[in-house]
Formats: C-alpha cells, structure tokens, sequence
C-alpha cells in the first residue's frame, strides 16, 4: 500500500498504531517495499515470540483471559505477564538510534493525561515503536503511562482507514471475567467504527497477521480501492 501511494507520487501521512508501526516504520526508514517485506519474512517468527499467544491468528480471547486471570491471580494488572525488557531489546536489536522520519506518525495512549497521543517526525522512533507494542496484560505500560490506542480508541483519526479482519473462530462467554472482558473490547470496537464512518474504508480478510498473507491481500486490494475512491 505504502509504495503504491509512494510510486503514484501522493503527498501523504502515513498514521499507525500497534503492530502496524513495524511495518510502516521500516518501510519510512529504508524507502524500499522489498525490503521493508524481506525484513518483515525474517522476523515474523520473532516477533511472533514476542506478542504470543495474541497475534498467531489474530487476537485470541481466551489467551487474553488466561494472562488476566494470571494477573488478577498476583494482585498486579499493570506489569504484564512479559518481562517486557526483552520487547524493548529487540526494538533496540531490529531499528536503528535515529528520529521518525518525516511523513510516519505513531499514535498511542497517555493514561496519566487521558488521551491520545502523536509520536511524529523528530520525535524518538525506538520509544514510540516501545509503546506501540506494550499491549496491555501482554506487557507492562511504557514508563508505566504510555499504551498502544488498540485497546483504547482503535484506530487513528484519517482521511483513508485499511484494516485487517483476522478470520478466526468465536467463543462465547462463560463467566463474569469473560463478559467483562468482552464489554471492554465492545466499547473499543464500538468507538473504531466511530471513526470509520468518517473515513474511507478498506477492510481487508486474512487468515493471519503474517506479511506472507497480509502484503499479498492488500498488493491485490489496496490499489482498486484507491483508484475507485479517490481517482
């Protein structure tokens, strides 16, 4: 998608937010769609190991409710059950010390402020990649205030949305602690589709989160959409 816009010469900001600021990241700092998908191809499997049991097959909802009861169970909700060090020195091993680059903006949640917050041209790339990927009960909030907006607001404010629809199965609940959880991510859900109506919308299927999957629908997808909507 980002070299398609790229090659059509569009002056655009490209706005991320969870897993996604991997990608986008990469491709802002090495301007190449080749080389953003060989880099992605090598490090699925660690970033797999990273984000495990949540992103395998999009996020799973019992895995969610066993790593909260884990952490209802030890008295501590914030810290994770992740030694999140480990996520912070792979950030560190895969991207190099340097500034977002110009045109890539990072969005994330300040839960001492109450809101959003933009991470943007200048601004410190390994921390806002760090945030980007502290996922609550997975990892710990970054400097025990900053979380990613996929589980608070969704999505960041556009012009044009793309978003991944993992196909997997549902389960219902089965108890107060599932109910709970299941409201929490209705209202983040409810507040994406807030934002969706006001933007251009491409929703894209897949079977997983995996670059092989992912880059291949929206190589398909992305430039009819584009061209129907804005051409």
């Amino acid at each position: 998608m980002l070299k398609f816009l790229k090659d059509s010469k569009v002056d655009f900001t490209a706005r991320c937010c969870g897993i996604s600021s991997i990608p986008c990241a990469l491709f802002f700092l090495t301007r190449s769609a080749n080389r953003t998908y060989s880099i992605l191809v090598k490090e699925w499997k660690n970033i797999e190991k990273l984000l495990d049991p949540f992103f395998t097959n999009g996020i799973d909802q019992i895995s969610m409710l066993d790593a909260l009861r884990i952490l209802m169970r030890i008295g501590d909700t914030l810290n994770g059950v992740r030694n999140h060090e480990r996520l912070y020195r792979y950030i560190d091993s895969l991207f190099p010390a340097q500034k977002i680059p110009g045109g890539l903006e990072i969005w994330a949640f300040d839960l001492f402020e109450g809101k959003e917050v933009v991470f943007k041209e200048g601004d410190d790339l390994r921390k806002a990649l760090k945030i980007s990927l502290s996922f609550p009960i997975l990892y710990r909030p970054y400097e025990d205030r900053y979380v990613p907006i996929t589980w608070i607001t969704g999505v960041p404010e556009g012009e044009l949305m793309v978003l991944f629809d993992i196909e997997k199965e549902t389960h219902s609940p089965r108890n107060a602690l599932e109910y709970l959880f299941l409201s929490t991510t209705a209202r983040t859900k409810h507040l994406e589709r807030e934002r969706t109506k006001k933007a251009k919308c491409l929703r894209i299927s897949c079977s997983s989160l995996s670059p092989v999957s992912t880059t291949r629908r929206a190589y398909e997808e992305f430039p009819r959409f584009f061209e129907e909507v804005f051409v």
